[in-house]
């Protein structure tokens, strides 16, 4: 289970993927999420109904408004402003 307060400036969590894409190292395995208040996204292992390992990516999103995959396992965050961007190895 995975929370976040309203009381720390959390106010719509956006829910993401579990990384398939292997050029993502560090991130690979890891279920990202963010919040559409928030500007950073984060990532979690999921384990038996657990997450562990909270931590913020580098990828910064405004008005974060979802999450995509495609068919190689590429990850997606879109932004309400119009914005699509990749989670790519850096």
């Amino acid at each position: 289970m995975l929370q976040q307060s309203h009381n720390n400036g959390w106010c719509a969590i956006i829910g993401g993927y579990v990384v398939r894409d292997r050029s993502l190292r560090g991130l690979y395995g890891r279920y990202i999420y963010g919040d559409n208040c928030k500007t950073g996204i984060r990532s979690v292992v999921l384990s038996r109904g657990r997450a562990s390992g909270d931590r913020r990516i580098s990828l910064s999103v405004p008005a974060l408004s979802s999450f995509g995959e495609d068919t190689r396992g590429r990850v997606y965050a879109t932004s309400l402003s119009g914005q699509v961007y990749r989670l790519a190895a850096g």
